[in-house]
């Protein structure tokens, strides 16, 4: 219960609604196929590259809202593996880190973190995070 509070407190935060609206604008203009195709193409790069310091990578996990949210998991160490939002359409905006995969949607290897009931509203997005890594666990 404590966790779901937390992330309810962390939906509030300006920096992370501002980010979402921004990344959701990007893709409200698109079409049902492109926003698909370009999550898809994302999660495709985001998996290959190995490099944390990769700057598409870094889009990610250094930008405002990723702070945010690595400072937030450091005030409460422990608790979280990873912490990462995605907008409405499923596409990531910021993570704490690198993920297996950069999208949740249709991502089997998400399969097997577990994801905190959406927060926000459908029209703002979704605060996530794993569990601390579990020995033997496997992302296939």
């Amino acid at each position: 219960m404590e966790k779901i509070k937390t992330t309810q407190t962390l939906s509030l935060t300006p920096i992370l609604k501002e980010a979402l609206e921004t990344s959701n604008r990007s893709y409200s203009t698109l079409s049902e196929i492109q926003k698909n195709e370009k999550i898809h193409q994302h999660n495709e790069r985001w998996k290959t590259i190995k490099n944390e310091h990769d700057a598409f990578i870094l889009e990610f996990t250094d930008n405002s809202a990723a702070r945010f949210l690595q400072e937030q998991q450091h005030m409460i160490e422990g608790e979280y593996g990873e912490i990462f939002l995605t907008n409405t359409y499923g596409a990531l905006v910021a993570s704490t880190a690198k993920l297996t995969t950069g999208g949740t949607k249709g991502s089997g290897t998400m399969r097997h973190r577990q994801i905190l009931p959406r927060l926000l509203s459908e029209k703002a997005g979704q605060i996530l995070h794993s569990p601390r890594p579990v020995e033997g666990a496997r992302d296939d």
